[in-house]
């Protein structure tokens, strides 16, 4: 008898552990949400600290709450659920600590400046090699912008209004480049997009919902 009890409880002992399994993480909060994909509601812009790329997380983090202008370092459990309407996983996050709580002091960063090239958006094969050589530069009341493909000069017309953005007549010097793969995606990103959004120091270029193109300001 005390076997199969003892059989029982390990078995359920089993299941709820299948369960509830979870990995502990660490990841960054930055202070401004971003739009979800497919639907109106708003979503967290995060990253792991060994990632670099800032990515939406379609969810919420259970037990926190962001308070505008500021950015966070959390410890999370993460763990992965079965989706409602799909038959893949989706990652929910649970707050274990805040670890820090920092003002963003780079909230009001302005897109007219020098932008240097981050990383293509998504999960781009390319964004290995990249090399911190493209780069633009907007003015403020300039109809104009100039810049450097990676090896080529470059320029434009650009025209912003509010979050939506606009290069055309993109124009560049014809010099034969070793880098020239970087700057037709480099060139090609700016041509396709539409909006953009300024995360601390970083500037993302979309074209609807896809990122494009990550480029940086502070360094």
């Amino acid at each position: 008898m005390k076997t199969l009890i003892s059989s029982f409880l390990l078995v359920v002992g089993l299941l709820i552990s299948c369960n509830s399994s979870y990995t502990t993480e660490y990841i960054l909060v930055t202070s401004k949400e971003g739009k979800c994909v497919n639907t109106n509601q708003q979503c967290y812009y995060i990253k792991t600290k060994n990632k670099e790329d800032w990515k939406v997380y379609d969810g919420q983090i259970d037990g926190f709450t962001l308070e505008d202008g500021y950015n966070y370092e959390l410890k999370v459990q993460k763990s992965k659920v079965k989706s409602s309407n799909k038959n893949d996983t989706k990652v929910q996050y649970k707050l274990v600590k805040i670890l820090s709580q920092s003002k963003n002091e780079q909230k009001g960063l302005s897109i007219y400046n020098n932008w240097i090239i981050s990383n293509f958006g998504g999960e781009s094969t390319f964004n290995s090699s990249i090399i911190k050589t493209s780069q633009i530069t907007l003015v403020k009341g300039a109809s104009r912008f100039n810049g450097n493909g990676g090896c080529n000069k470059i320029s434009g017309k650009i025209s912003i209004s509010g979050d939506t953005i606009n290069f055309s007549d993109i124009m560049s010097t014809r010099m034969i480049c070793k880098n020239s793969k970087q700057e037709n995606l480099f060139m090609t990103a700016l041509q396709n997009a539409t909006s953009y959004k300024i995360i601390g120091c970083e500037l993302f270029l979309y074209a609807k919902d896809t990122t494009l193109l990550v480029l940086e300001s502070c360094r």
